[in-house]
Formats: structure tokens, C-alpha cells, sequence
């Protein structure tokens, strides 16, 4: 595949003297992960993804849209800043529990919102503990 972009020269008194572009080959896992950012960002569930060390690599905009913050208010920030004080601790355990090789887990716990509502997920997850990766799904309940 390829993607073209192109801009126009504008010279002086706006006269139009032709347009630059740029041709990029596109590679069959570049469409693919394009694809899959769509689909991460198409679903009703909150989706998140962290490291090992609960840090949020990525979330979807229903993860945004429910807590009314920003992707970028998100991403590099620790999950358990978005969790209720009363439900860090039980979702600190679990946590672990998938790094020392737990398999897929579901679990509730409640998140805050910007607006300082908690709003009750529903969780799954599943590790990928050679990438050191969760992969986390949540529907509010």
C-alpha cells in the first residue's frame, strides 16, 4: 500500500506555483496496527493496556469519554490513580496476581472520574508476560 500527502506553493499575491508530495509505501503490519487503533477506538468498553508496573501505555477514547480525562492526562500515569481509595488495595493484589502468572481475571472495582464521581467497572484482563504487557477490558455495571 502506499499513502500519498501533498501541499500546495503559494508564491507572492497567492499565485499557486505547484505542489509538493510525499509518497510513503505502507507495510501490511502498518495497515494492520491502523486497523486495530480503529477498532481500539471504536469499542464501548473501556480498554486500557499498562506495563508491568501497572503504568497506562494506552487507553481508548471510552476510557477518556467515562473518566473526563485527556489521553495525555492518562498515558505515562499509574492505573491506580484512577481508582476509588477504598478499591486500591484489592486491585493492587490483583494486579500482582496476573505479573506472578495469573491467567485471564475478572474482578469489580470503581474508578474516579475528573469530576470526582466513582463509577463501578467490571474487569477483565490478561497478561502477556513476555512483552510484560496487560491487556485490561472494563464495562461500567
Amino acid at each position: 500500500s502506499t499513502m500519498l500527502t501533498s501541499a500546495p506553493l503559494i508564491g507572492q499575491n497567492k499565485k499557486h506555483l505547484g505542489s509538493i508530495v510525499c509518497v510513503k509505501e505502507i507495510t501490511n503490519d502498518e495497515v494492520l496496527n491502523y486497523y486495530k487503533q480503529v477498532f481500539f477506538d471504536v469499542s464501548l468498553d473501556v480498554l486500557l493496556i499498562t506495563d508491568g508496573t501497572g503504568i497506562i501505555q494506552d487507553v481508548n477514547y471510552q476510557f477518556c469519554s467515562t473518566l473526563e480525562f485527556s489521553r495525555k492526562e492518562v498515558i505515562g500515569q499509574h492505573f491506580l490513580i484512577f481508582v476509588c481509595e477504598q478499591d486500591k488495595k484489592i486491585s493492587n493484589e490483583m494486579f500482582y496476581q496476573l505479573m506472578v502468572g495469573g491467567d485471564l481475571l475478572i474482578f469489580q472495582n470503581s474508578l474516579v472520574a475528573k469530576n470526582d464521581i466513582n463509577i463501578p467497572i467490571a474487569w477483565r484482563a490478561k497478561p502477556v508476560l513476555e512483552n510484560e504487557l496487560i491487556f485490561i477490558s472494563g464495562r461500567r455495571i
